[in-house]
């Protein structure tokens, strides 16, 4: 996946669970987890193999690969902006740590790990009755995707918990990871509401960025048939702002809407404000330092939030 993403080949899978032979439980159950961060993402087996989908395996593999699919269907908006940008110009949707820290002696030997776009490390478990994986963390800021927890101490590895149910991704500092709500079906969450995580850096800085069109459509980026608009946010100790620009308004974005903004890194309870007014809600987390504002505000406009 890594190699052929540096060959200019970005939608790339292998068969989850495995194609010959018959697989078991526990390799379905990780290699599910692993499965929804490959671009191309799909479980598919031989003729003489034992049945593989994950119900097939039992309460536990299903319920863990419905966490996975779910987490993948949330982070669609970030993978289609991805393999856009990969369409647009070149340049790889996985990478290898490596490639995105090319200083970093460690991360060159780094084979277990890799990264969608420069924003999100993926540590899957690759081995059997493993209940942790060891996971390298550059020299940067990281933030755990799902309890927005900061990882302390970079530059090294760490032992991080990864119980059966869990695959352990973690946002990049200087990160604005556009999210959406899943469903059923990524036709049906396509129309579901947005929300962004930011993560800010050392100098409390984050960048992020989505692409959007009709789904369906071919040459639509050729076309200019598409939606584009920037994320920034910039913050310190006494407050700070996000807010949107559109760059490309070839697509309409409808009734869609942006309703959760997870801010991480958060030292204390900020109090949020859209266009100078109070928020919908809040609410703040002290132990992972997390603030998750809840919004309705239309996709298809510009906007800025500040907080103190």
């Amino acid at each position: 996946m890594l190699e052929f993403n540096l060959f200019g080949m970005p939608y790339v899978g292998a068969d989850i669970c495995g194609f010959f032979g018959s697989s078991w439980a526990e390799l379905c159950q990780r290699w599910m987890q692993l499965g929804a961060f490959n671009p191309f993402f799909r479980n598919h087996n031989g003729l003489e193999g034992v049945p593989q989908d994950p119900a097939a395996f039992g309460a536990e593999v299903s319920f863990s690969s419905r966490q996975a699919v779910e987490l993948r269907y949330e982070l669609n908006p970030f993978l289609y902006t991805l393999l856009a940008e990969s369409s647009q110009r070149g340049g790889s949707v996985v990478r290898s740590v490596m490639e995105s820290f090319p200083s970093d002696v460690r991360a060159r030997g780094l084979d277990r790990q890799f990264l969608w776009g420069d924003e999100l490390l993926v540590s899957a478990v690759l081995t059997p009755n493993t209940r942790h994986v060891v996971a390298y963390f550059p020299r940067a800021r990281w933030f755990d995707l799902a309890t927005g927890a900061e990882v302390k101490d970079t530059g090294r590895a760490h032992v991080i918990p990864a119980p059966r149910d869990v695959i352990p991704v973690h946002v990049r500092g200087g990160s604005i990871v556009v999210t959406q709500e899943h469903a059923l079906r990524t036709r049906d969450s396509r129309y579901k509401p947005f929300g962004l995580i930011v993560a800010p850096d050392e100098q409390g800085a984050a960048r992020g960025r989505l692409i959007w069109d009709d789904g369906d459509s071919i040459d639509t980026l050729e076309r200019g048939d598409y939606f584009r608009c920037e994320f920034q946010s910039t913050s310190n100790s006494s407050g700070g702002q996000l807010w949107m620009r559109m760059t490309q308004q070839g697509h309409s974005m409808g009734g869609l809407r942006l309703h959760t903004v997870r801010l991480l890194g958060m030292a204390k309870e900020p109090q949020v404000l859209l266009f100078g007014r109070p928020v919908l809600s809040q609410s703040y987390y002290p132990a992972s330092q997390e603030a998750v504002v809840k919004v309705q505000q239309a996709m298809g406009e510009e906007w800025q939030l500040s907080w103190t």
